[in-house]
């Protein structure tokens, strides 16, 4: 497998090739844009991520006249940039843009993510009352267009049981988090690092209403899981 430099390397002669093929206002080199900055993103290199978004959505924008989908990623990963960058006020903006490419049309996965990028925006401000009501459009996105042991719906059901969990919704929140675990576990097994999450979130929330000794148990489990010894080969 490709290290992270030879994969950028790749990406970015493609990129290279594909304006000098097609012209750099062709949408394959905005996919190719993409890629890279993708690359970037993965590897934690926002600053850098940054300048090939925006060479896509300058390309997008000028093909299709119109928002769209395909706009609506590039505003996407924009924004995700600058929140990593604790920018948050570019980066709501950048959500709010992505938002509306998609207007009144039914929700689908992706724009679940969105949401998700942009709760996270409000309640990393500390702003519950603009977070809950984007969660629960997430959540409620996922149940209607995936199934109801999807991964990507205990994603939503853990990041709105730890919102409550964090504003004292203890009832609401311990619901929520006991089924992410059981459909985390049901698609991943007990010893994955998106369960190991889950159970570590539940664990919170059961010192904070003083069921110590259960939350002790739970963390065990989690220690466990994210320091086990790897397989002899």
């Amino acid at each position: 497998m490709q290290n992270y430099g030879d994969r950028l390397a790749d990406a970015k002669a493609h990129l290279k090739k594909q304006s000098s093929e097609l012209g750099e206002k062709h949408l394959s080199v905005a996919g190719a844009a993409l890629a890279v900055g993708l690359l970037m993103q993965e590897n934690g290199d926002y600053r850098a991520a940054h300048q090939y978004f925006e060479q896509a959505l300058q390309i997008r924008k000028g093909a299709t006249g119109s928002l769209d989908e395909t706009i609506a990623q590039c505003y996407y990963y924009i924004g995700k940039n600058q929140y990593e960058q604790e920018d948050f006020e570019a980066a709501e903006i950048s959500y709010k843009l992505c938002l509306d490419c998609f207007g009144d049309r039914p929700g689908d996965s992706f724009l679940a993510t969105v949401l998700n990028g942009m709760a996270y925006l409000y309640h990393d401000r500390d702003k519950f009352h603009f977070a809950e009501p984007i969660l629960k459009r997430a959540l409620a996105i996922r149940a209607t267009v995936l199934d109801a042991w999807s991964p990507e719906i205990a994603e939503s059901l853990d990041h709105l049981g730890w919102l409550y969990s964090e504003h004292g919704h203890f009832e609401e929140a311990e619901n929520l988090f006991v089924r992410a675990i059981e459909i985390f576990n049901a698609n991943y097994g007990f010893d994955h690092a998106s369960t190991a999450r889950a159970m570590e979130n539940y664990a919170s929330l059961l010192k904070k209403t003083g069921r110590v000794d259960e939350a002790n148990k739970i963390l065990c489990n989690v220690e466990w899981i994210r320091y086990r010894p790897s397989p002899q080969t």
